[in-house]
């Protein structure tokens, strides 16, 4: 019985080194093999900058880990560090997405920033700055670079700028083009290319802006397009009363 129990043990012990030698062989393969590195480097989503983009992604791949193994490897590439470098060097990137494929290739998937909103500081700025998603600065621009133009002496709050993108929006949507944005602490002043101002509350919401907006519209007084033609501005920071004032 003693025998056939250290047999036992042996036998073990002997598939243990067998199973690690396997295991230590296979993944050495895996890890150094020509095989299994990238050998092409393809960026998507930003062509404009493609030659810039694929030097940072190959200069995180040049080299080797532990002295062994390349930094090049499908399995094993420096996924996050290639995205921080990315995202410092281009802050108009908001996604980084990777995409390996076995024949050697490493597709670098972009998604960036939309360049609709600025802000500028005042009307007289010549350096404004581009603004996210979520109304947060990320790159320098002009003042014509943007869609719309945000005037602040300070940076809005998400919730305004969620406002205020809201309130653009719907404009448009009724065919009442806006590009300049003008905002201090108490209201939001909308220059609309017909010639007029939108005043509104900072606090209001864009639901309830246009809701106000349409609803002046729809009086006698402002129906009419011709009539419109000799609006100076309209004012509906008040949630039951709206002020207009002709030229």
């Amino acid at each position: 019985m003693m025998r056939i129990a250290e047999r036992k043990k042996i036998v073990k012990k002997i598939t243990f080194v067998v199973w690690a030698l396997t295991f230590f062989v296979f993944g050495t393969f895996l890890l150094t093999s020509n095989r299994f590195r990238i050998h092409t480097v393809t960026i998507s989503g930003d062509e404009q900058n493609a030659f810039t983009t694929r030097d940072v992604v190959e200069s995180n791949l040049a080299g080797v880990y532990f002295g062994l193994v390349p930094k090049d490897n499908l399995f094993v590439y420096p996924e996050s560090a290639i995205a921080t470098n990315l995202y410092t060097i281009n802050p108009g990137i908001s996604k980084v997405e990777f995409i390996r494929k076995l024949g050697g290739e490493l597709i670098v998937s972009l998604a960036l920033h939309g360049k609709d909103y600025i802000w500028c500081v005042s009307e007289e700025s010549l350096e404004c700055r581009f603004l996210d998603e979520e109304g947060q600065a990320y790159a320098t621009s002009s003042p014509v670079d943007g869609k719309f133009e945000i005037v602040s002496g300070e940076h809005l709050s998400k919730e305004v700028f969620v406002n205020v993108r809201g309130v653009l929006l719907g404009l448009a949507s009724s065919s009442f083009a806006t590009r300049v944005v003008k905002v201090n602490a108490d209201d939001i002043v909308y220059n609309v290319v017909e010639g007029w101002y939108l005043r509104t509350s900072v606090d209001a919401s864009a639901g309830e802006v246009m809701q106000r907006v349409k609803g002046a519209f729809t009086t006698e007084a402002l129906k009419d397009a011709k009539a419109r033609a000799k609006l100076d501005y309209l004012d509906v920071r008040l949630d039951n009363k709206m002020f207009y004032k002709f030229k």
